[in-house]
């Protein structure tokens, strides 16, 4: 009898396991659905900001470009656009803001790229 006992007992154990591990499965599969989710939502309004720029639109652009950023903070290729952005409208404060903030993530090299193309377009204008 006790033996019976002990095999209903391990199998409802496994049962718990086995509950746990689907369950984490799908935590795991819906968590990079989300991921995904957001990666394209970003690619679509980096699409429709960069259409906007090429367009004159560089409100448009500069808005689209803010809202990458609050999405990804700690891409600095979004601050990079949008210090192009400030390049477009001749805003030479939010250029070097986007600059400083370049730096202070540890990305000198898209520093230096802001730095040098905001001087190349100062010259043209």
């Amino acid at each position: 009898m006790q033996a019976e006992q002990l095999h209903v007992i391990d199998a409802n154990v496994f049962k718990g396991k086995k509950k746990f591990i689907t369950i984490a499965v799908i935590v795991f599969f819906l968590g990079g659905l989300f991921f995904a989710r957001g990666k394209i939502y970003v690619a679509y309004l980096s699409l429709k900001a960069s259409t906007a720029a090429s367009g004159g639109n560089f409100k448009k652009a500069e808005k689209l470009y803010k809202e990458i950023i609050a999405l990804e903070p700690n891409v600095a290729e979004h601050y990079w656009q949008l210090g192009t952005i400030y390049i477009g409208t001749h805003n030479k404060i939010e250029v070097s803001k986007q600059i400083v903030k370049l730096k202070r993530m540890g990305r000198s090299d898209l520093a230096i790229a802001l730095k040098k193309l905001s001087q190349t377009r100062a010259t043209r204008f």
